[in-house]
């Protein structure tokens, strides 16, 4: 069941609100709805899949791409990574994710521009059917 746009400007400008005190950081911390990424690589792609797994077992949430840790601070995707997430394959994700999960996860994602950089968002719904387990 999906809700409103979790892509929406409202929503990712609020996922990116910065401090008043140093406006390259983001105010929002990584918890059971946030995750930060410094940069999006195919490597990581196991990661990527287990975070939405466990996102889609809760109430759903971002992977958010181009954000430092440590402070979190906005880094953009450098341009190697801003092109393997303009590329993936949609189809391929998908097929990917549920040869090792079921049921389906269901997810979408975008680029975002803030602040004159680009940065990737993943967000995954969270499941009508619960739970979400590894196949394999």
């Amino acid at each position: 069941m999906k809700l409103e746009n979790p892509l929406a400007l409202d929503s990712l400008t609020n996922i990116f609100r910065t401090s008043p005190k140093n406006p390259m950081q983001i105010v929002n911390r990584e918890s059971a709805t946030i995750e930060f990424k410094e940069s999006f690589g195919f490597g990581n792609m196991a990661q990527y899949f287990k975070t939405m797994a466990s996102f889609a077992n809760n109430i759903g949430g971002y992977i958010i791409f181009g954000v430092g840790d440590k402070p979190r601070r906005l880094l953009g995707l450098k341009k190697k990574s801003l092109e393997q997430f303009e590329s993936f394959k949609v189809e391929e994700f998908t097929k990917h994710l549920l040869d090792y999960f079921s049921p389906e996860i269901e997810w979408d994602h975008c680029t975002f521009e803030f602040k004159n950089m680009c940065f990737g968002v993943i967000y995954t719904y969270p499941l009508e059917h619960k739970p979400c387990i590894c196949k394999k």
